[in-house]
């Protein structure tokens, strides 16, 4: 065991050296991820005159079209290697789940929060690539108050997703880490991140309903 964990802290030391700029800063970076998605539901909420019950439901129905994309691009595109897609794929599969194993899930310093978060870059990629074409669909087939609910519910769920596996990487403890249902959370998540498993089970990061429906949601308690 020991052998393991030196190995993964001599990853985290060439990964700091050679990956993480050293003008980088790990709280800066979490405070732009909260300021970007959080500017976004605002602004989408500008849009909005006199919305009806029917249109409200677009969040239920955008929050589980998000946790179905969650499930798809965790397992298909984050951890398969597809070309014009493979930084994805070499920053989760191959820094990521190198970075932080099993038995070394929590980070040692706030600058290994780049080893955690989406890079900006990618925030603003998933954004023009995926948020904005679904929500201009949207809007020519039910109408701005709808795209607007949809990019909201989208935003938020982006944000969700950043702050709880954000949350299964540190050593925090709060009111949410002490529900039951977070707890469960983060030990999928941490099964996840068995090398053994990490391909078949446990890909929705948060609530884990196309997991369920997919038949790859894992949880062993005697792991």
């Amino acid at each position: 065991m020991s052998g393991v964990i030196d190995k993964v802290l001599n990853y985290r030391s060439i990964y700091r050296e050679t990956r993480i700029s050293k003008s980088y800063n790990g709280e800066l970076h979490a405070k732009m991820v909260v300021v970007i998605a959080t500017s976004i539901m605002l602004l989408s909420l500008i849009g909005l005159e006199q919305p009806t019950v029917w249109q409200l439901m677009t969040i239920p129905v955008t929050f589980f079209y998000a946790n179905v994309i969650e499930y798809a691009a965790h397992r298909w595109v984050m951890h398969r290697r597809i070309s014009w897609l493979s930084l994805v794929f070499r920053r989760h599969t191959l820094q990521h789940h190198r970075f932080y194993t099993y038995n070394n899930m929590l980070l040692q310093e706030k600058r290994d929060l780049c080893a955690t978060l989406f890079p900006l870059s990618l925030v603003l990629f998933f954004f023009i690539g995926f948020a904005l074409p679904g929500a201009l669909v949207v809007n020519y087939l039910f109408g701005l108050n709808v795209a607007c609910f949809f990019i909201f519910t989208a935003s938020a769920y982006y944000l969700m997703y950043e702050v709880f596996h954000t949350l299964y990487h540190i050593d925090y403890q709060g009111w949410i880490t002490r529900q039951s249902w977070f707890i469960s959370m983060k030990q999928r998540h941490q099964h996840h991140h068995d090398v053994r498993i990490m391909q078949h089970c446990n890909f929705n990061i948060t609530f884990p309903i196309t997991d369920w429906i997919m038949g790859t949601l894992y949880r062993d308690e005697n792991h």
